[in-house]
C-alpha cells in the first residue's frame, strides 16, 4: 500500500513468464519493473527479459538497483546500454523511465512506487469493481486435506466467497478466499490476488477466470472448455505454463525444481505433459524453465538460482557450458527416451519424500520391583504380562492409562543372572532403559515396548 493505494507485485522470471502468457493469449501485468543492478550493467538474461516484456506490449520502469555503490559514470553506461536495446531513457531524447534505488539502503523506493502510480494514471490503468469477477490463475497445486486450490488475481470486477466461479476447464463454488497472508477474506476487489478453494479439479496455469450466475451455467461451461481442450490437446499444451508455479506460492509441498530442454516443440511438451501427472500430497515438480534449443548459460544460470536439475531431451551440451554446469555445480542430465527421463524424475521425487516410520507392539511389562533409578537410566523388574519383550526395543512408561515418558532405549533384559535379548511372556525378568530425562517408576506401571522402523517409500 503507497499513498493510500494498493500495488500488487508478481515476482516471477521475466523472460519465461512472458512467454506464458504470451502463449495462453493473457495479459497478467500492466507494467513491469526491470531491475538492473547499475554496478554491473546489461546481462544476457537481462536483454532476453527487455524482448519478452516488449513482445508482452507492456510499459517498462528501469529500476537502477545498487545505487549505494554505483557511480554516476556507471549509471550513464547503463542507459547507453538500455538504449542499445531499444529503451531509452528520458533523459537521452526517449520515452524510458529508470528509477535510482537502493534495496540495501533502501533509497529510492518511495520514489519508485510514486513512478509506478503516476504511469498506472497516465496509462488510465482501471477497473470497475461493481461487477462480477474476472481474473487469472496465476498458481496452483493440490494441498492435502483441501484439495485443488488455485491462488489467481483479480483483474476485472470483485470475487466473493461463495461465487460461482468458471476457471478454464473446470469450476468451483468458492468456499475459503485468502489473502496472500493466508487469512480469510470475504472478497477481492481488482489488482487482489486470492488464495481460492473449492474447486472441482486443478486447474492449469494460466487459466482465466469469471463469476458465473449459477452452478449450473459454470458446470455446462466447464464441461464445453474441458471437451474443446480435449479434441485439440496437441494444440492447447504450452510450454511455459508451468513456469507460473513460481509466482507467489503458497503451499508447503516438497519441491523438486528441474529446468527442461527440448530438440522441439512436440518432444517438449510430451515432456511436460508427462511431469503434470507426477504431483503428489507430498513432492511436486516445478517446471521452473523451459524452452526448445541447445542448453545454454542462461539455462544453467537459470537453474543455478532456482537449486534445479537441468534435464535435456534430444538435445546437446556445449562443451563451455558443461564446464560452466559443472563450475557451478549443476546436474545436467541428456536422455533421447522419454520414460527414462520421467524414471529420474521419478527417482528424485522419491528421495524428497518423507521415510515411512513403522511401529509395532511387541510386548508388555508389569513392574513388579525397581533396582536403579538415575538421572538417564532405570532398572526394574517385573512380569511379562502379554507378547515377547526383545532387544534392542524402544517403551513407553504408562501408569493407568497415562502416558507418562516415550522412547525409552531398552538396553538389558536379565533373568536371574543371565543377560538375554529376549523374554517370553509369564516370565519375570529385569529390563533396564535409559531416558533424555529423570523418569520415576513405581511398582505397578506398565512398560509398553516396540520396534519402530523407517522404510524408504517409492511412488
Amino acid at each position: 500500500k503507497h499513498n493510500d493505494r494498493y500495488i500488487t507485485f508478481l515476482d516471477t522470471p521475466g523472460h519465461e513468464a512472458f512467454a506464458a502468457l504470451r502463449e495462453h493469449g493473457a495479459r497478467l501485468t500492466d507494467l513491469v519493473i526491470l531491475v538492473v543492478a547499475a554496478d554491473d550493467g546489461i546481462k544476457p538474461q537481462t536483454v532476453e527479459a527487455i524482448r519478452f516484456a516488449k513482445q508482452a506490449g507492456v510499459k517498462i520502469i528501469v529500476a537502477a538497483n545498487k545505487m549505494d555503490k554505483a557511480t554516476e559514470a556507471q549509471l550513464n553506461q547503463l542507459k547507453a546500454q538500455l538504449a542499445e536495446n531499444e529503451l531509452l531513457p528520458e533523459d537521452f531524447g526517449g520515452d524510458t523511465i529508470v528509477m535510482p534505488v537502493s534495496a540495501k539502503e533502501k533509497t529510492g523506493i518511495n520514489e519508485l512506487l510514486d513512478m509506478v502510480l503516476l504511469v498506472s494514471d497516465v496509462e488510465e490503468l482501471k477497473a470497475d469493481r461493481d461487477v462480477p469477477g474476472e481474473g487469472l490463475v496465476i498458481e496452483a497445486h493440490m494441498e492435502k486435506g483441501r484439495g485443488p486450490v488455485a491462488i489467481a488475481l483479480v483483474e476485472h470486477g470483485t470475487l466473493n466467497a461463495g461465487d460461482f466461479v468458471l476457471i478454464g476447464g473446470t469450476y468451483a463454488k468458492v468456499r475459503n478466499l485468502e489473502g496472500t497472508d493466508g487469512k480469510p477474506i470475504t472478497k477481492a476487489g481488482p489488482s487482489m490476488p486470492v488464495i481460492m478453494t473449492g474447486l472441482k479439479n486443478l486447474p492449469d496455469f494460466g487459466d482465466e477466470f469469471d463469476v458465473v450466475k449459477t452452478e449450473k451455467e459454470a458446470r455446462q461451461r466447464a464441461a464445453t472448455v474441458a471437451g474443446d481442450r480435449r479434441a485439440s490437446s496437441n494444440n492447447a499444451a504450452s510450454s511455459g505454463s508451468e513456469l507460473l508455479r513460481m509466482i507467489s506460492r503458497s503451499n508447503k509441498l516438497t519441491e523438486f525444481n528441474i529446468v527442461i530442454k527440448a530438440d522441439v516443440q512436440g518432444s517438449l511438451t510430451s515432456v511436460i505433459d508427462s511431469l503434470k501427472t507426477m504431483d503428489n500430497e507430498e513432492v511436486a515438480v516445478r517446471i521452473v524453465s523451459s524452452g526448445v534449443g541447445i542448453i545454454n548459460e542462461s539455462d544453467v544460470h537459470t537453474a543455478s538460482t532456482a537449486g534445479a536439475v537441468l534435464y535435456g531431451f534430444h538435445t546437446s551440451l556445449p562443451n563451455h557450458v558443461k564446464q560452466l554446469a559443472s563450475r557451478d555445480k549443476v546436474p545436467v542430465r541428456i536422455y533421447t527416451v522419454i520414460y527414462e527421463l520421467i524414471d529420474d524424475v521419478k527417482k528424485e521425487m522419491e528421495d524428497r519424500l518423507a521415510p515411512e516410520v513403522v511401529e509395532e507392539v511387541i510386548g508388555e511389562l508389569t513392574v513388579k520391583g525397581i533396582f536403579k533409578i538415575a538421572k538417564t537410566e532405570v532398572i526394574c523388574g517385573g512380569q511379562v504380562s502379554k507378547g515377547n519383550l526383545k532387544i534392542p526395543s524402544l517403551a513407553r512408561l504408562f501408569r493407568g492409562k497415562e502416558l507418562l515418558a516415550d522412547n525409552l532405549e531398552v538396553t538389558k533384559l536379565q533373568r536371574g543372572p543371565t543377560e538375554v535379548t529376549e523374554v517370553p511372556e509369564g516370565e519375570m525378568c529385569g529390563l533396564s532403559f535409559k531416558s533424555e530425562k529423570r523418569v520415576e517408576v513405581i511398582e505397578g506401571d506398565r512398560l509398553e515396548l516396540f520396534t519402530r522402523e523407517t522404510k524408504i517409500r517409492t511412488l
